[in-house]
């Protein structure tokens, strides 16, 4: 016995002696920090209600008004910008050429001679002339005209035969097409020919954007049939990959029209189709690649796909009983129509204003011509209007998406639903007076940060699927510490859910983004994809309804001789940029009118989240069908996780369905026991040891095993178990909300 006593104190005292060595896999990666952090933040300990909480809160008050500064700065820049453009552009300078004499073609004295002629690009390319028609024969003289544009002049030249691109003249002799080809072909001439395009077909486009607009507004309305939604979606998803296809064979087909304008003798034909055939040939490839990439995701998600389904209804019986969500879309549509038109209109005048420049002539002697170039001053600030005519448009989606979720947030905490009445004035009143700041707020992030956030999410998301104990891992992570640490403490509280935040507690968006962030992560098992779903599908119907309206413009510039005003087609060179052009519009005003539902999904699954956290029982606001279709979602969610492998399902098709349900709903303790025999054994042997890490921290949590490690990273922290610090501050933040209905 004295020896048994003995051999445990020298045990004992070897171990004092010796410091308890941690290997990598005992420390918490960057990651595992950054999660073991979210589970401690005050914003993440769930919500509680105030006394008398019934609704939005009421006394708001004006958030992020420092942005407003920047909208006043940007509309008061915009405005200007453009008065100056119109006053010293000349559109007609976008579609026609302009001769030796700087003079444009097709207009005042040279109206009868629209198309513009090289005399002879392989000595001077700023020799040319205005013509009827372009020549078809070789060998003739033609010569320069007069003041008077009839007389013409002792300057001639052997006439070369052409062909017509859009409104110049390509010269069929291989030297001097190429130098027409490549001059024309330069990134100023390429940009000028693609507006050109758009400016001769503005009258199609015109009545395609008002076609574009009944036609959103009508199949959005259809939505509000629960009947034919499940056949309306799922018609128009086959409708968005068929619209892949088509868009394909447009880019495909627009890459043999280059090759067969631009390649004479078709000796090499990607060679000689230059730049712009090879960027058809490119798009038809990605184009093709990303239908296909659609389809898979549809077949795989085919059943999800379903469940979204039902959530579109159920966002659709809301919509019905809050016509003003469609109503306030009409206003928002037609904002965007006026600014999207004026931008664009100012950026065609923007392109021609340059300088009048004389030069002597290389062929003609004694003489010389007159060239126009384009100030650098006016080209730099052309990206200046491209940049907000995107403001203004995700500036009016913003304002649309705010309104609706402030609307919803009122109906949503109301008792008596089915009575309830949201005056859109008033609504509208509160979203200028006191968030219209948080909306240019959200516009600046959507723009400077939605490639950023998505780029160092997949980054975040890659690195955290892999095993945090491996030291390859920890070492990457380490070194992608600043992407990492941007999307950890900001990029991650970007989203279109911060609007409801601010529309139930008037607060800024820096804090709302939290907020939301937090509700959603406390419950991602419960909503699981959900949001990416609703997503995915509006952005399909998206694309089915954009095709509907701008395909039947290609195939009108197709078989048509002129346009509506009467302008002749064959001097529109490519019909897919009109084609194009109208439906990224489409994308606009489909989006519009779609925010009613995806805005309202979003608001819904958030404003369910804020009173299951809340309330219980009867004191809840949440509607019959939006409750039974949320316990359905996260029902169907967690019974496909509870098996993850064939071999678990080949396993449970052997065993009895009560054994199953009772192994699944029973936790297992078994390793929590044993630890606590070893510790128990430990105890009887060392009664004299007290081992201690000086180094550790209970804070970064590296004083426990990995077992311990793995099990406090599943510790979800009990939302409605708050201090009394973090309650009273609840109380603080929250007691300035009245009942909005009253």
């Amino acid at each position: 016995m004295k020896r048994k006593i003995s051999v445990k104190r020298n045990k004992a005292a070897i171990m004092k002696k010796v410091k308890p060595q941690f290997d990598s896999a005992d420390q918490l990666s960057r990651i595992e920090l950054y999660k073991r952090l979210d589970q401690n933040n005050p914003l993440n300990q769930g919500m509680r209600p105030y006394e008398g909480f019934n609704g939005p809160k009421k006394e708001r008050s004006m958030t992020d008004r420092l942005c407003l500064f920047f909208l006043i700065v940007f509309f008061c820049a915009t405005v200007f910008h453009g008065i100056v453009l119109i006053s010293y552009g000349n559109i007609n300078r976008i579609s026609n050429g302009y001769d030796f004499r700087e003079e444009i073609c097709g207009i005042d004295g040279l109206i009868n001679l629209p198309y513009l002629y090289y005399l002879q690009p392989s000595v001077d390319l700023n020799v040319a002339m205005c013509v009827n028609e372009c020549p078809q024969s070789t060998g003739k003289y033609i010569c320069l005209y007069s003041i008077d544009h009839f007389t013409t002049t002792n300057f001639c030249y052997v006439q070369m035969s052409s062909t017509k691109m859009a409104r110049y003249c390509i010269p069929k002799e291989p030297v001097s097409r190429k130098i027409v080809d490549d001059y024309l072909s330069q990134t100023e001439s390429y940009i000028k020919r693609t507006m050109s395009d758009i400016l001769l077909s503005l009258d199609l486009i015109i009545l395609s954007i008002i076609l574009l607009g009944l036609s959103a507004y009508l199949l959005t309305y259809l939505l509000s049939f629960p009947s034919i939604v499940k056949y309306q979606v799922w018609g128009q998803i086959w409708l968005s990959i068929l619209c892949f296809g088509v868009l394909s064979f447009l880019f495909y087909r627009e890459y043999e029209r280059v090759i067969e304008t631009r390649c004479l003798y078709k000796v090499d034909k990607h060679y000689c189709g230059g730049d712009r055939a090879t960027l058809f040939y490119l798009a038809c490839i990605a184009t093709a690649s990303v239908g296909l990439l659609f389809l898979f995701n549809i077949m795989k998600l085919f059943n999800k796909i379903n469940l979204g389904i039902s959530l579109i209804k159920t966002s659709a019986q809301i919509v019905v009983v809050l016509k003003q969500l469609r109503f306030f879309a009409i206003f928002v549509a037609i904002f965007g129509f006026f600014q999207f038109g004026y931008s664009v209109y100012v950026i065609f005048y923007g392109m021609t204003i340059g300088e009048r420049n004389t030069i002597q002539a290389l062929n003609i002697n004694g003489d010389a011509v007159k060239i126009f170039t384009t100030t650098q001053i006016y080209q730099l600030s052309l990206p200046f209007q491209a940049f907000m005519i995107l403001f203004f448009l995700l500036f009016a989606m913003s304002v649309n998406e705010m309104f609706n979720s402030y609307a919803l947030s009122v109906w949503f905490f109301t008792k008596k639903k089915d009575v309830v009445q949201i005056p859109l004035l008033v609504v509208l009143r509160e979203l200028l007076l006191h968030h219209l700041g948080t909306c240019v707020y959200a516009v600046f992030m959507e723009i400077f940060f939605f490639i950023p956030k998505w780029i160092f999410y997949t980054i975040y998301y890659f690195l955290s699927s892999l095993p945090q104990d491996s030291m390859i891992v920890r070492f990457i992570q380490g070194c992608c510490l600043c992407c990492l640490a941007c999307y950890q403490n900001c990029l991650r509280y970007l989203s279109k859910h911060t609007l409801v935040q601010v529309a139930i507690w008037s607060e800024g968006y820096s804090l709302s983004s939290r907020k939301a962030f937090f509700l959603l992560d406390r419950h991602k098992e419960k909503i699981h994809d959900l949001d990416f779903l609703i997503e995915f599908i509006l952005f399909l119907l998206k694309l089915s309804n954009s095709l509907i309206v701008s395909l039947p413009i290609y195939i009108y510039l197709s078989i048509s001789d002129t346009t509506l005003l009467g302008i002749n087609v064959n001097d529109i060179e490519s019909p897919l940029i009109p084609t194009l052009f109208v439906f990224l519009i489409g994308f606009f005003y489909v989006s519009v009118f779609q925010v009613s539902y995806d805005i309202t999904t979003k608001s819904v699954i958030q404003l369910y989240l804020v009173d299951r956290e809340m309330f219980y029982g009867e004191q809840r606001f949440v509607e019959d069908f939006v409750q039974k279709f949320m316990e359905f979602y996260g029902k169907k969610e967690a019974d496909q996780l509870k098996i993850k492998s064939n071999v678990q399902r080949k396993f449970n098709a052997q065993v009895a369905p009560e054994t199953i349900n009772k192994e699944l709903d029973e936790p297992s303790y078994q390793s929590e026991e044993q630890e606590e025999e070893d510790e128990e054994e430990q105890e009887e042997e060392f009664d004299d040891i007290n081992l201690q890490d000086d180094n550790s921290s209970p804070e970064l949590g590296n004083n426990f095993n990995g077992k311990n490690r793995t099990n406090a990273h599943h510790i979800v922290a009990d939302p409605f178990q708050l201090d009394d610090a973090s309650d009273s501050r609840s109380q603080t933040q929250w007691k300035s909300g009245s009942n909005f209905n009253k």
